[in-house]
């Protein structure tokens, strides 16, 4: 299994990122965002939120490398064995469910 910190090297080689423009983004210094790309220390709550939200990924999918149950991200569709195709329908259908008005959601 795979661990934190090579999910979170992974993001940043899937966005084109270097880990100075991640610290950026995570108005971190380097050499904190550094310590994360290394494994030799692990963000705290409010910073895993915030990297979650940049990445659109779940945070079971950062601590454990599993899919949630109940929310699938995009990024977390890519990860799935699937084709183009059926991930591009997966997408494309949890897009509208987003845009339903919630007195048609069950």
């Amino acid at each position: 299994m795979t661990k934190f910190y090579e999910r979170l090297r992974t993001l940043l080689k899937d966005k084109g990122m270097s880990g100075k423009e991640f610290a950026e983004e995570m108005e971190v210094t380097t050499a904190k965002a550094g310590r994360w790309l290394t494994g030799v220390t692990d963000p705290s709550f409010d910073e895993l939120i915030k990297i979650c939200k940049y990445f659109d990924v779940s945070s079971d999918y950062m601590l454990t490398g599993k899919l949630s149950r109940y929310e699938l991200t995009e990024s977390d569709i890519k990860f799935l064995a699937l084709t183009d195709d059926e991930k591009n329908y997966l997408i494309s259908f949890k897009q509208f469910l987003a845009q339903m008005p919630d007195s048609m959601k069950v």
